[in-house]
C-alpha cells in the first residue's frame, strides 16, 4: 500500500508521491514566519479582494443552491470531531481573552444587533414535524456525565453566571408587596402582558419590577408580563428595562 510522502496517512495510487495537492506541505515558503506576516498585511483591510461587495457577490452567487453531500458532511463533522481547535487549551484561552478584552463592543453585546420580537430573524417560523422528529432522534441516549454536570454548574455558579445580579434573588421583598398591589397592577394593565413581542398574552400573569429591585414597589416600576416573559426579560436586563420604562410612560 502506498501512502501520501507529505505523512498525512491516505492510500495513493502506485504511480503517484502525493495526494493531489500535497505536495505543498513539504519545504513550502508559506511555512515560514516572514512569509506568512506578507501574506497576512497583503490581505489585511481593504486590499483583501473578497471585502469588495462586487467580489462577494460573484462568490454568493457561485455558491448559490449548492451545498455539501451527506458523505462530505459525514467527513467534515468526523474530522472536526477529533480536530477541533477549540478543543485545545491554547485556542479556548486565546478566544476567551479576545472576546473578554472586547466587552461591550462585541457584535453580539451591541444594542443595534440585539433584535426582538418581529425584528428577530426567527420571529413566526416554526420547525417542521419532520424537523423536530429528527432533533428529537439525534438527541436521544444523550446524557451528560456526572463530572460534565459538575463542570456545568461550577462554571455558571454565583457571579460567573451572566445573568447574576449581586444576588438580589435572595433578597426580601418590601412590605408593600402585597396580593392587593399585584392584582391592582394587573387591573391596570388590563390583565395582558404588557410586551409588545408576546404571543399569549393573559396565560400566567405576573408582575414584573422594571429596575429589577425588588424594594421599589412604586406602581410606575410595576409591569404586567406573562411567566414565559418575565423568564426572558431576565437576560439582557439593560435592554429590557429601557423597553419596558418606554412603554409604560407611553400608555401612564
Amino acid at each position: 500500500m502506498n501512502l501520501c510522502k507529505c505523512g498525512c496517512g491516505q492510500e495513493i495510487r502506485f504511480d503517484r508521491s502525493f495526494v493531489l495537492g500535497h505536495h505543498v506541505r513539504l519545504n513550502h515558503p508559506t511555512k515560514s514566519k516572514e512569509v506568512r506576516e506578507k501574506i497576512s498585511l497583503s490581505l489585511s483591510g481593504d486590499k483583501n479582494p473578497s471585502k469588495r461587495p462586487e467580489v462577494r457577490e460573484k462568490i454568493s452567487l457561485a455558491k448559490m443552491g449548492k451545498g455539501h453531500s451527506l458523505e462530505t458532511k459525514k467527513k467534515i463533522s468526523n474530522w472536526m470531531r477529533e480536530n477541533n481547535p477549540m478543543k485545545r487549551p491554547e485556542v479556548a484561552a486565546k478566544v476567551s481573552k479576545k472576546i473578554a478584552s472586547l466587552g461591550e463592543n462585541h457584535p453580539m453585546r451591541r444594542s443595534e444587533n440585539k433584535r426582538f420580537g418581529k425584528d428577530h430573524p426567527s420571529y413566526g417560523k416554526h420547525h417542521s414535524v419532520e424537523t423536530k422528529n429528527k432533533m428529537s432522534e439525534a438527541m436521544k441516549g444523550r446524557h451528560y456525565s456526572e463530572e460534565h454536570r459538575r463542570k456545568i454548574s461550577q462554571a455558571k455558579k454565583g457571579n460567573q453566571n451572566p445573568n447574576w445580579n449581586s444576588g438580589s434573588s435572595f433578597l426580601p421583598y418590601s412590605l408593600e408587596w402585597t396580593r392587593e398591589l399585584r392584582q391592582f397592577i394587573k387591573d391596570r394593565d388590563n390583565n395582558e402582558c404588557q410586551n409588545p413581542y408576546c404571543d399569549c398574552k393573559t396565560k400566567g400573569l405576573t408582575v414584573h419590577h422594571i429596575d429589577y429591585n425588588k424594594q421599589n414597589c412604586s406602581q410606575f416600576n410595576l409591569i404586567t408580563l406573562c411567566r414565559s416573559c418575565n423568564i426572558r426579560v431576565n437576560t439582557d436586563r439593560k435592554e429590557w428595562k429601557r423597553l419596558l420604562r418606554k412603554i409604560l410612560w407611553s400608555k401612564y
